[in-house]
This record gives structure tokens, sequence and C-alpha cells, in this order.
């Protein structure tokens, strides 16, 4: 289901200061429903501190991702990942991210739970939805705090 805080929640992960700490390199992608591969592969290079250059060759933009990953310690976050765009990382990015340090981790946020088992993953967190009254109480103490 959309809209109920899966992004939201990958993001505080993303930001806290713990993850800062433990990897050489945080990467947040949004893959989203009409994701190009080799769009993805850019932003992930970008994202390791690499230059794609003006290539949109698989062939050119695989070596460019293990170079920048190889042998580093990364937190990758792919944001909306679509049954349909989960080939993105069987295809593109499971090879070249593995030559990353043992440690690196993947958190995939989607609102489809076949993206995940697809995608093998080893634990997965469901986020269900709010109640009307925890919605209102979260709501509420949101703005209370915001207004002091």
């Amino acid at each position: 289901m959309g809209g109920i805080g899966k992004s939201t929640l990958a993001k505080k992960i993303f930001n806290d200061p713990r993850i800062e700490d433990e990897f050489q390199l945080k990467i947040w992608v949004c893959v989203s429903e009409e994701v190009k591969g080799e769009e993805v592969l850019k932003c992930v290079i970008r994202g390791a501190g690499g230059e794609p250059g003006y290539t949109n060759e698989r062939s050119e933009l695989v070596p460019i991702l293990e170079r920048h990953v190889n042998g580093k310690k990364f937190f990758l976050v792919l944001d909306d990942v679509w049954a349909e765009s989960r080939a993105v990382w069987d295809g593109l990015l499971r090879a070249p991210m593995s030559s990353g340090a043992h440690g690196s981790r993947l958190l995939v946020t989607s609102r489809d739970e076949r993206v995940a088992n697809g995608m093998r993953a080893t634990k997965s967190h469901r986020v269900e939805k709010l109640s009307d009254e925890d919605g209102w109480s979260l709501l509420i103490k949101q703005y209370s705090f915001a207004c002091t």
C-alpha cells in the first residue's frame, strides 16, 4: 500500500548517525515504477562518489560502479521498487554491488511483497496502516510539539 510511511521510515534509518558511523558509503535511489536500469546505475554511481559521464551503456557503467564500491562497506536504499523494476537489482546491481565489503546492506521499500521475495530478502518488515485513532493521536502530538 502506498502512502503509509515506508519511505519515511527508511529515510529515518538512512539518516541515523549509527548508519553514518557504520558505513563508508550511504546511497539512496528512488527507483519508481517506470525506471530505466541505466538511470539507476548512474544514480548509484553518483551516490558512491563516482561520475558516470555521458554513457548509457551498461557494459561501461557496471565497471564504473564496481570500482567505486569495491572493498567499501555500503548502505544502499532502493526506494519504491515495483515488481517490474526488481530486475534492476537482479540484472544490473547485484553483481557489481557484490564487490562491496562484507557487512554491506541493502534496504528496499516496496508496496509489493513479491519484490522482497524475488530479491531473496533475509528480513522483511511489513508497515501497517495506522488506525484512525492512532493517526489522530500522532498528528496531535506532532502539531503540539511543533507549536511549543
